[in-house]
């Protein structure tokens, strides 16, 4: 059971109700914060969560493959069921192609590069480039040639299913969790004990998601962990997690089926101070 005398506040919170807008989708660059509008386009929100544009895409966006972002350069590459999309927030600029005939049954993984004319991504047949001056899609037989990082992570998780976000590529092997990021390499025992589907990790913390719930264990103390469980009936647990000014912020989407909303909230966190088991 959770502590019943801890109550975890969140210092920001955006309700929709699904007949407004059924919220699936959050996304973090460096001035925003991104959710769906509906399955058409995109809302980009400010630091306060404050509305400052709505971009249309003439495509249903409901339930993409995966979702690649350029934290810094503002960016989106969004791969659907027919098509590869491609949003610039500063310049309000969409692009759409048809997936080539030859990449439809490529699968893609979390791992990718944002150049400033290209993007990078790892897929079931290698890594696929796809250019954003004539928006080609090509395979790139030498992964050397695109970047010493992306490089350094694609030959370090090949084979593995691995988990990317926010320029830290984490993945199972054996008994243990690695994680690497531009300038170490840390392994952990496998203290993961949720059934999750998703993994992030910052410079101190590891991050578990399950649909019911989330494992936050310390990287320098990997034998403590702390669970975070959703009280019933809100499920989804789609997160953004990183640290800034030495705080651990979480961004975390939900759902409440009986009431029909949509909750995204955004929490800092203190582990120390967190209980063992807290439920929200």
């Amino acid at each position: 059971m959770g502590d019943k005398n801890f109550t975890m506040t969140p210092i920001k919170c955006f309700k929709s109700s699904y007949s407004q807008n059924q919220v699936f989708l959050v996304e973090q660059s460096s001035r925003y914060t991104i959710i769906n509008n509906e399955y058409k386009g995109i809302i980009v929100l400010d630091a306060d969560w404050n509305e400052v544009k709505r971009i249309y895409i003439d495509e249903d966006i409901l339930l993409p493959e995966i979702i690649y972002v350029d934290f810094s350069r503002n960016r989106l590459v969004l791969v659907l069921e027919e098509t590869y999309c491609f949003i610039d927030i500063d310049n309000e600029f969409v692009k759409l192609i048809p997936i080539p005939q030859e990449f439809k049954t490529v699968r893609f993984k979390t791992l990718y590069h944002f150049t400033d004319d290209a993007v990078y991504m790892n897929t079931s047949k290698g890594i696929l480039c796809w250019s954003l001056e004539d928006f080609t899609v090509q395979l790139i037989e030498d992964v050397q040639v695109t970047d010493r990082l992306f490089c350094w992570f694609y030959i370090q998780s090949k084979d593995k299913h691995s988990y990317f976000h926010k320029g830290i590529l984490t993945y199972f092997d054996s008994n243990n969790i690695t994680i690497i990021d531009s300038l170490k390499k840390v392994k952990i025992k496998d203290f993961v004990d949720i059934n999750c589907f998703d993994v992030a990790a910052t410079a101190r913390y590891c991050l578990a998601v399950a649909e019911d719930k989330l494992q936050l264990i310390k990287l320098d103390n990997d034998d403590k962990s702390k669970l975070i469980s959703f009280k019933y009936p809100l499920y989804g647990a789609c997160t953004v997690f990183f640290e800034q000014d030495d705080e651990l912020d979480l961004i975390l989407l939900r759902w409440n089926d009986l009431e029909a909303t949509s909750i995204l909230e955004e929490y800092v966190i203190d582990f120390d101070k967190l209980p063992d088991h807290v439920v929200i």
